[in-house]
This record gives structure tokens, C-alpha cells and sequence, in this order.
């Protein structure tokens, strides 16, 4: 079921353009090696709030779940490419 809603979901090229300001702020911390626990004390969220956010982001990246890739990798290196490029 959560296969099809991440074949659903509409991205732009890149996907930094379809992310909130708070899933912005938390994919920067993620993309400057900050671990979920750092994340969850710079914003003051809590581990369940923080999960919720990388599901969202993983979605609109188009990011499926994969044995093969790192999703959080791929996230944080599309984030640093889109902030060279702004």
C-alpha cells in the first residue's frame, strides 16, 4: 500500500521544491551529518515527529523504501546539490 502512494506522488525535478519549511530545515540538518537524536534537540521534536518528517520527505523525493539505496543519503546529497545550485 505505502508502494503505491510513493508511484502517486508528484515531484518536481529535483523534490526540494514540493518540501515544507520544516521538513526543509530538518533534510539541512540531516544533510550536515546531524543523527536523529541531535535533530530531535536542535528542534525540538520528538523521535515520532522526526520519523514523520523523513516519511514525508522520503515521498516527496520519491524515494521508495530499497535494500539497495540509502534513502537518507541520496535526500541529504539532493539537498546539498539544490543548495550549490540556489
Amino acid at each position: 500500500m505505502e508502494h503505491l502512494a510513493f508511484e502517486r506522488a508528484t515531484v518536481s525535478p529535483d523534490g526540494i521544491a514540493e518540501l515544507t519549511r520544516r521538513e526543509r530545515e530538518v533534510l539541512g540538518l540531516v544533510a550536515t551529518g546531524c543523527s536523529n537524536d541531535e535533530i530531535c534537540q536542535r528542534l525540538w521534536i520528538s523521535a515520532k515527529t522526526l520519523e514523520h518528517h523523513m516519511h514525508r520527505i522520503y515521498l516527496k523525493l520519491g524515494l521508495a523504501p530499497s535494500r539497495s539505496v540509502h534513502r537518507r543519503v541520496v535526500a541529504a546529497r539532493r539537498w546539498a546539490a539544490h543548495e550549490a545550485i540556489a
